[in-house]
């Protein structure tokens, strides 16, 4: 598990520690602070550098290049070095501890006449003119023929890493691992995690999830509604059961925050031994259901060996925390949050117990 990650050169942050973290950490802050940025980087920095978790993070923020020719987008990888900059030799790191290797990505120049992706020509649209090296991975850009960037920045995979790491996920050795932006996961993503709670026989946690915001749902169905067998369910294919009603009710019918818990459930069983990383956890939430949510949260984390990383603006989603450690005392040595100041070298880490002191003195930790 980690307890502290230093980053330099990334994003907004030109050098920048985290410590004291818990099992489950709370990240808060003004605005444009990087608590998503910082998110990332833990993201990244957990499954040991691997480059898709940069991919994915540019692409749920639209930073993207188009190629020179043709239709395709590539990640623009500008935007993680701070500064939005990038020259021969430019670097960033990420030094977490806990056995975590240390990250260091750099570029280095590639000749015009380079023959490291001549492979790969016919299957991409833009010759790369750096290679991408990430020290300290031991898979995917390990290799200077792994990764390259465009002349503008857009990041490009040789065809044959990319087999590589495919296969290196389907054999399972890639540290379990899963990120909730704020909008939540995909439908093919949420159809994974329930097919995953189905086999493992994890469906109740789904269903008690959800049963916070309505204690009348008995049951989660999946039925198609062309009659077919589609591999990946779409939301109208989502029903419950409910005590009220004589049929099947549509799951979109209870609104978002049904879907919210319902995520955070099946991702928590998922990612057992791993880590989960959730973007505005309290998306879609009442603040009504904020201590029931953590309570959730905290428990099947501790429950499957799980560090929990999440952020909010929310005073309502703080306060929920607090609520649960007052309920609760002996989970307050588990919990932290973390306030963050792109003015400080440091975030400000309040373990559960001080949380708890704050809110009753009406000390707001953002």
């Amino acid at each position: 598990m980690l307890t502290r990650v230093d980053i330099a050169n990334y994003r907004g942050f030109k050098s920048y520690r985290m410590e004291g973290l818990a099992q489950v950490n709370l990240i808060v802050g003004k605005n444009n602070s990087g608590k998503t940025a910082l998110l990332e980087a833990l993201n990244f920095a957990t499954t040991g550098g691997d480059p898709l978790v940069l991919a994915d993070a540019a692409n749920r923020r639209g930073e993207l290049i188009a190629a020179d020719e043709g239709p395709r987008l590539y990640p623009d990888l500008t935007h993680f070095f701070h500064g939005h900059e990038i020259t021969p030799g430019s670097v960033f790191t990420i030094t977490p501890d806990n056995g975590y290797p240390r990250l260091v990505i750099r570029l280095i120049p590639l000749p015009p006449d380079s023959s490291l992706f001549d492979e790969a020509e016919d299957e991409i649209e833009t010759r790369p003119v750096f290679g991408v090296i990430i020290e300290g991975a031991s898979g995917i850009g390990s290799s200077a023929s792994d990764l390259g960037l465009s002349p503008r920045g857009g990041l490009i995979f040789n065809p044959k890493a990319r087999i590589r790491a495919a296969a290196a996920t389907s054999m399972g050795t890639a540290r379990p691992s899963l990120f909730i932006p704020t909008d939540s996961v995909t439908q093919r993503r949420l159809a994974q995690l329930w097919r995953q709670a189905v086999l493992d026989a994890n469906q109740q946690d789904a269903l008690a999830a959800i049963q916070i915001i309505a204690d009348s749902i008995k049951q989660i169905v999946v039925l198609p509604s062309d009659g077919s067998s589609r591999a990946v369910p779409s939301l109208r294919d989502w029903y419950v059961i409910t005590s009220e009603a004589r049929r099947p009710v549509p799951l979109g019918s209870f609104g978002d925050g049904v879907r919210r818990l319902m995520t955070l459930a099946l991702s928590l069983s998922r990612v057992g031994g791993g880590t989960l990383f959730i973007d505005e956890i309290d998306t879609g939430l009442h603040y009504s259901v904020m201590a029931d949510m953590w309570k959730l949260v905290v428990k099947k984390a501790l429950a499957s060996n799980v560090q929990v990383f999440a952020t909010t603006h929310s005073w309502d989603c703080i306060e929920g925390l607090s609520t649960l450690c007052q309920r609760e005392p002996g989970l307050v040595n588990k919990v932290a949050i973390h306030k963050i100041d792109r003015a400080l070298q440091n975030s400000v880490a309040f373990s559960g117990e001080a949380l708890v002191r704050m809110l009753r003195s009406d000390i707001d930790p953002r």
